[in-house]
């Protein structure tokens, strides 16, 4: 059973030096409104994004490009396997980033394209993470970790 320790160690190792793209290169093209990503914009590391502005964005990481979601999501991993138990909707959010069959038609898609840049390191970290969210009891982890698993991580899977 993968501990959440285990789980922040994996993400430390693969997004250690991921590199932060500009604020401008935050938003995804497809999105119009940054006002969810306004609290990351003042960091230029994931490790020193508080708890307190992953709780108030929680909603960041639906809006965040590729590059983006690349250089964020470890952060909002970290806070999930530190705080599943803590009724936080970021923790909620960042495992339904990771389950993108949960959306409909296009949406679906839209979910897998922040993938992209993710390496194979950065894409089994994130296998870890969600085993050990999935161990920690949260009911939606286990899909996403099928999911995660029956795709590769990869961002296009044949219907």
């Amino acid at each position: 059973m993968t501990t959440p320790a285990e789980g922040i160690a994996a993400l430390e190792r693969a997004f250690g030096s991921v590199p932060r793209p500009t604020n401008e290169e935050l938003l995804h093209p497809r999105c119009a409104d940054d006002s969810d990503l306004k609290g990351l914009y003042a960091f230029e590391r994931w490790r020193d994004v508080p708890d307190a502005v992953i709780e108030r964005e929680y909603a960041a990481l639906a809006f965040l490009s590729a590059a983006g979601y690349r250089c964020f999501l470890p952060a909002y991993l970290r806070f999930a396997l530190r705080h599943s138990h803590g009724g936080a909707a970021a923790v909620d959010s960042t495992v339904w980033s990771l389950l993108p069959e949960m959306y409909e038609g296009d949406l679906i898609e839209f979910a897998r394209s922040k993938y992209e840049l993710l390496t194979r390191a950065e894409r089994d970290a994130i296998g870890v993470a969600l085993e050990a969210l999935a161990a920690d009891g949260h009911p939606d982890a286990a899909k996403a970790l099928a999911s995660w698993r029956s795709s590769g991580g990869s961002p296009h899977v044949p219907r």
